[in-house]
């Protein structure tokens, strides 16, 4: 799934974030058509939804809100995407982004 990668390359592992290339990753999957059935692509246009207005708002409302879709990805099993050869950690994403953050919003000042 060419999503996972895009989170991967433009979020957890690069050493240095750039704002442009996160928030491109994050409006793609957000706009990619996807049937009700295509349960992974609904997952992760939530899941980027609430980490677009993480990144817009800076509310620990969102981040709390974040905390729960998590704990419910976990119980679906779905914490960790795997597709063919690609693997996308929604926890590692999380993470990176939190401690990214600072870094992103100066960016986005410039």
């Amino acid at each position: 799934m060419i999503h996972m990668t895009a989170l991967n390359q433009a979020v957890i592992w690069p050493k240095k974030l750039n704002v442009t290339d996160v928030w491109l990753t994050l409006e793609g999957i957000m706009r990619q058509p996807a049937r009700r059935s295509n349960v992974e692509i609904l997952l992760m246009q939530r899941f980027t939804g609430l980490l677009r207005t993480y990144l817009t708002m800076d509310s620990e409302v969102v981040a709390a809100e974040i905390g729960v879709f998590l704990m419910a990805a976990q119980q679906m099993g779905m914490r960790e995407m795997t597709r063919n050869t690609g693997q996308t950690s929604l926890v590692a994403v999380w993470t990176r982004l939190q401690l990214s953050k600072q870094q992103l919003h100066v960016q986005k000042m410039a």
